[in-house]
């Protein structure tokens, strides 16, 4: 069921979650958003357990058919990461927006549960609810790829409640990288929910292990790292004095955690990235 927190009284508890007018919208150019909590099971092998997440979704809905929420198909759209939120967009008259618009569209833009306007995760929240490093643990794992897609289904299944045409209660889904995971579970987990599936540099490898995947990459990795200190020569000095300093002394973040050297080394993401260590 939708959260229903600020329930006003004139929406009735029963209404379908579309009807609802106690939410807040606005209009971006060609369409009009919506901003939609959904209250999701923390657990979805036990979802009867009173412990919740707060799952925040914006609904694009093209301009000129507002009136037919109840009938278009929805496409949904599970951002990247994992960590981050979907972006709001500025106009729905460009980019995939308007192509999925054009094919008859409305659109999802979910904050994966722990990102963005959905319940968050982080160290102050979660030393403010658990004593134990072991219950952290525990906790987080609710907040895997797994749990994401249960948060689409719970919420397709609330969005497209009363709908007699079969096709039109199925996602058209859009994955980018860490998306494109979600969606892989999504297809293995509920693959009569989905209508199509769009997976932009997010494919898993389908294998029983990553590791070759990851040593295909080691090579480049090497390649990268000499170009850029051949670039930047002086920083070879200044790499192995911060590693010298990270393993000997504890550097604490401002949200809590610790630069480790091997945290220090995620840097190197940005060479593998357009436009690599000069962006």
């Amino acid at each position: 069921m939708t959260d229903t927190s600020k329930q006003s009284s004139t929406t009735p508890s029963s209404a379908h979650a579309l009807d609802r007018t106690n939410i807040e919208s606005f209009s971006i150019a060609g369409a009009k958003v919506f901003e939609r909590f959904f209250d999701c099971p923390l657990d979805y092998s036990h979802p009867e357990d009173k412990c919740r997440v707060r799952v925040f979704v914006r609904h694009i809905v093209p301009d000129t058919k507002a009136d037919k929420m109840h009938e278009l198909p929805f496409f949904l759209y599970l951002q990247g990461g994992p960590g981050f939120e979907s972006s709001m967009p500025a106009s729905a008259r460009g980019g995939w927006y308007n192509a999925a618009i054009k094919e008859g569209y409305q659109v999802l833009l979910l904050d994966q549960r722990g990102t963005g306007l959905s319940s968050p995760v982080n160290s102050a929240t979660l030393g403010a609810q658990f004593a134990t490093t072991a219950e952290k643990v525990e906790y987080l794992s609710h907040f895997r790829a797994d749990s994401i897609v249960g948060d689409c289904e719970h919420i397709r299944r609330i969005l497209c409640e009363g709908r007699k045409d079969k096709e039109s209660r199925k996602l058209t889904l859009l994955g980018q990288s860490f998306g494109g995971f979600c969606i892989t579970t999504y297809l293995s987990l509920y693959p009569d929910s989905i209508a199509k599936a769009f997976i932009t540099g997010g494919i898993l490898p389908l294998v029983d292990s990553p590791d070759p995947v990851y040593m295909a990459t080691y090579k480049r990795m090497i390649s990268r790292n000499k170009q850029y200190y051949e670039k930047y020569p002086r920083d070879i000095g200044h790499v192995r004095r911060l590693m010298k300093h990270l393993n000997d002394v504890d550097v604490q973040l401002t949200d809590g955690g610790r630069l480790s050297p091997r945290r220090f080394q995620q840097l190197g993401l940005d060479f593998g990235m357009m436009g690599g260590f000069d962006r």
